[in-house]
């Protein structure tokens, strides 16, 4: 699974992604949301603006996610562009 990965500093990061996500690439995404901790991140942006299809397994691991990351200390947004 593919995502544009962007770092304007160390502590924030925006991953980018377009056409799908779904149940089959799940562990792909949880993956690369929890690559996108590091030591320095303070935030983590999410641009699905360009998402043709999300799953409700997706919906779940952004919840999930949401979770950990909070517990973390990490926000996660997304970017409405």
């Amino acid at each position: 699974m593919e995502f544009l990965r962007t770092q304007t500093n160390p502590a924030e990061t925006a991953l980018i992604r377009s056409g799908q996500l779904d149940f089959l690439v799940r562990k792909d995404f949880q993956a690369i949301i929890q690559e996108a901790q590091t030591e320095e991140t303070q935030h983590i942006i999410l641009d699905l603006s360009k998402m043709s299809f999300m799953d409700c397994a997706t919906i779940g691991i952004l919840l999930k996610s949401k979770q950990a990351l909070t517990k973390a200390h990490i926000a996660l947004s997304h970017c409405t562009r």
